[in-house]
């Protein structure tokens, strides 16, 4: 429970294997956000604990949810959501995606933001500078979420082994076992300075997610593979001012269409516009709009 000049806000998000790590390092980067903004104290809980707990403020955001029950309560409701088809009945309703293509459902109390404007990036991504694109092409970035659901590392490890290029795979921290990567390979579990690496690096290789916003904002080179319909909504939005080159679904991704994208990314213009592009595409302030929107319904 809060107190006026100490407000609680509860997070609730699915972080499972299944989901990836991209709903709780957003919801995470929303709650760091507006307590830096309004203070408090944020507590990540679960549906059923909400009444005891007794928030100020619930932010929300569930995997494919069934239901909505439970999260409506005497608190102020904010909720993320990518492609459910549930009715919401909330404050405030955000789907922070690139794309417009899905429209939820909404009650007529919903206040409803969704669009590039709206992506959620945590603070070391913002106010990143150009990307240093080199000459040639030494350095790959490669990281398939929090789980990695489709084997995409065990893949890559198979088509890229031997390889010429320097690589540094970033595993997440969802999954128990993960395949056995080579030995020539920086492996790197669960990393706090995604932003570093991503400086560091020359090309990534990631899943269409919050990964896809993360390696914008650092104009980053990537290429990405989606797992989900979701993350290929997000890839077409990107592909059309051609910020980043998409590999398609994982699924039916094949050793000889990543050698030819790789070997395309060889030209260093051909880097530098994907880079410059994926710059433009994604607006670092989306976090800074949503806080504003939560202090005005809040009154705070």
């Amino acid at each position: 429970m809060g107190t006026a000049d100490r407000p609680l806000i509860a997070l609730v998000y699915d972080a499972s294997a299944e989901s990836g790590g991209g709903h709780r390092v957003r919801t995470e980067a929303l709650a760091q956000a507006l307590v830096e903004k309004v203070g408090g104290r944020a507590q990540a809980c679960s549906i059923e604990q909400l009444a005891e707990v007794a928030p100020d403020l619930v932010l929300a955001d569930l995997y494919r949810p069934k239901s909505l029950h439970g999260l409506r309560g005497p608190w102020l409701l904010v909720c993320l959501d990518d492609e459910s088809e549930l009715e919401f009945d909330c404050d405030l309703l955000i789907n922070p995606n690139l794309n417009e293509e899905f429209t939820h459902r909404t009650s007529a109390r919903t206040r409803y933001l969704r669009g590039g404007e709206y992506l959620l990036l945590r603070t070391q991504f913002q106010g990143q500078g150009a990307h240093p694109i080199q000459k040639t092409l030494e350095k790959l970035l490669l990281c398939f979420g929090g789980s990695d659901p489709a084997d995409l590392m065990a893949r890559m490890a198979e088509w890229l082994s031997p390889s010429e290029f320097e690589i540094t795979a970033v595993l997440g921290g969802l999954r128990s076992h993960w395949p056995v990567l080579p030995a020539s390979w920086c492996v790197q579990r669960d990393v706090a300075n995604m932003a570093v690496l991503m400086r560091e690096a020359d090309l990534g290789i990631f899943a269409a997610g919050t990964l896809l916003y993360e390696a914008a904002a650092c104009g980053l080179p990537s290429l990405v593979v989606s797992v989900t319909e979701a993350q290929a909504r997000e890839a077409r939005a990107a592909v059309r001012t051609n910020a980043v080159f998409d590999l398609g679904p994982g699924a039916s991704l094949t050793r000889d269409a990543l050698l030819a994208a790789l070997s395309r990314y060889r030209d260093r213009s051909l880097r530098q516009v994907l880079s410059m592009n994926a710059q433009r595409l994604v607006d670092p302030i989306g976090c800074r709009r949503i806080i504003g929107e939560i202090a005005a319904l809040w009154g705070r």
